[in-house]
């Protein structure tokens, strides 16, 4: 197998790999407040959140100025469940994540979702 083969199936290999798919939290340390999510990609999701966080423009507004107000240290980026079996040839991940996303807003205080919009969580399907 010449080299450009062995990097051609890695990277397939790669793209092909199973996601993480589950739910996520943000949460502020000193205030107890935080973001919630759930993801198809949870790591993905949570390294989406510091990036944006980092440079100033995440979507939420009130997560942002706290972030900017405490600084990235009292932040705790948290997987909180991921989902099993995803490969099962039946599995609908959609619908997964939102029956995970209503067991959780169950769970959830307000202060879990003071930097939601809304109250509501930030699911990416």
């Amino acid at each position: 197998m010449s080299d450009a083969d062995r990097r051609r199936a890695l990277k397939q290999a790669w793209k092909d790999r199973p996601l993480p798919a589950g739910a996520y939290r943000i949460r502020n340390t000193q205030t107890g407040e935080a973001f919630f999510g759930c993801s198809a990609d949870v790591p993905g999701a949570l390294n989406r959140h510091r990036f944006t966080l980092g440079h100033g423009t995440h979507r939420s507004r009130a997560l942002q100025t706290a972030w900017n107000a405490h600084g990235p240290d009292v932040f705790a980026f948290e997987t909180l469940e991921l989902l099993g079996d995803t490969d099962a040839p039946d599995f609908d991940l959609a619908e997964a994540l939102e029956l995970l996303e209503l067991l959780w807003m169950d769970r959830l205080t307000p202060a879990d979702l003071a930097y939601n919009a809304g109250g509501r969580p930030a699911t990416r399907r």
